[in-house]
């Protein structure tokens, strides 16, 4: 049987660790995805050939690592 385990989390140092990370992480890397002209087939003739997903993919697996 798993014994179950109580955590508790610090909302006040959630909420900094966010508020310092905000504009230097998360939006810099949101920023840097939407600049990839990654469009869907619709827009985009080329969209399986033009090497935007893996441009895309890349800033995504980077972004998080």
């Amino acid at each position: 049987m798993v014994e179950a385990t109580h955590c508790t989390a610090d909302k006040a140092a959630t909420e900094a660790n966010i508020e310092a990370k905000w504009d230097d992480w998360y939006v810099k890397g949101l920023s840097e995805f939407i600049r990839v002209p990654n469009l869907s087939p619709n827009y985009d003739a080329d969209f399986l050939t033009n090497g935007r997903i893996e441009e895309a993919m890349t800033l995504v697996d980077n972004y998080i690592n």
